[in-house]
């Protein structure tokens, strides 16, 4: 495809109407003709957009519309972000994520912690199949109960957890879900609703994954076809707690919707240790997580990984993903 040898930057803010095209700046450049379908489009009647394509063998221009207006990058920033980490990772780094008992084993019994330390792996989050081998692995160690805590250990990229600007509206959104060293399920929950079984009757809830994170409070009512579904999800006034209301008619085939978790390390202690106790291992700690920065801690986990030893006393299990250039693909293609 003629497209792919020439590097295309955009920028959308999806605030202010634009004129009919004919009134406006005309865009230039030689692939104008063909860019045409894309630029009628409806979908842009109520956005403003600009676009620069310029040949990365000649240098010249291409195309070019509103090339000199400042927009709000969006997901476009994300390929400085990788360019960045080609740059400085190598197309061969690999994300580690580990597992390890933080105290001696003895008769089945852990007698200490047991952490989950990641370092910002983007493939392990994508869903909870990454956390079952490392359930397994303590299993197969033989370890029966863990006399101390499940642990989260996100340090290895800090605390922060929401960028500057983002608006605190946002924050239960699934598209501002946290990023953070160690995640679970994309770092967000899946709600969905079905109606009673007659008018007047509550509506059922599931939540995906199975989870002891969040608490979901719903007075979401069945209502009689015809009906619109009318479904508000918000976080209640007490912390882990999703609060639902609203209709869905007797004949919907059903409502979903995703909510952001609050701390992506938390949660996947939780998940983890649910697929303990599924198990059979038992757990008397609690499940907490760790997020302040430990620079040192993590440059020393990166030399140990990167000379193919162990990154961790203790570990019980270790997960490294594909290559960072084969990531990229999907980092900079999933919005």
């Amino acid at each position: 495809m003629r497209l792919r040898r020439w590097l295309i930057s955009l920028g959308a803010l999806a605030t202010v109407r634009l004129a009919p095209l004919a009134a406006q700046e005309r865009p230039t450049g030689p692939l104008t003709a063909e860019l045409a379908p894309f630029l009628q489009a409806r979908i842009w009647e109520h956005a403003q957009w600009g676009a620069l394509v310029v040949s990365l063998t000649r240098g010249d221009t291409l195309f070019s519309w509103h090339a000199d207006q400042r927009f709000t990058p969006a997901s476009n920033a994300k390929l400085f972000t990788t360019a960045a980490a080609l740059h400085y990772l190598t197309p061969a780094y690999r994300f580690l994520t580990v597992l390890y008992a933080d105290g001696p084993v003895r008769a089945g019994v852990l007698h200490g912690d047991l952490v989950l330390y990641g370092t910002g792996d983007p493939t392990f989050a994508l869903d909870t199949t990454a956390l079952a081998p490392f359930a397994d692995s303590v299993v197969l160690a033989g370890i029966r109960t863990v006399r101390g805590d499940i642990v989260g250990d996100a340090s290895f990229l800090g605390s922060e957890l929401t960028g500057p600007g983002w608006s605190p509206d946002n924050f239960i959104s699934a598209y501002a879900a946290p990023p953070s060293a160690l995640g679970a399920a994309e770092n967000r929950i899946r709600i969905v609703v079905r109606p009673g079984a007659t008018v007047g009757a509550p509506a059922t809830v599931r939540v995906e994954p199975t989870n002891d994170y969040y608490a979901v409070s719903s007075v979401v009512m069945t209502t009689p076809r015809r009906t619109r579904t009318r479904i508000d999800v918000q976080r209640g006034r007490s912390r882990g707690v999703i609060e639902l209301s609203g209709t869905i008619p007797v004949t919907s085939g059903g409502w979903s919707g995703s909510v952001a978790v609050e701390e992506p390390a938390v949660f996947a202690a939780i998940l983890l240790r649910q697929l303990l106790v599924d198990r059979g291992v038992a757990v008397t700690g609690a499940t907490r997580a760790v997020a302040d920065a430990a620079p040192e801690r993590a440059q020393t986990m990166l030399e140990r990984s990167t000379a193919g030893g162990v990154p961790f006393a203790g570990a019980l299990a270790v997960r490294r993903s594909a290559p960072l250039d084969r990531i990229i693909t999907l980092i900079n293609h999933r919005s």
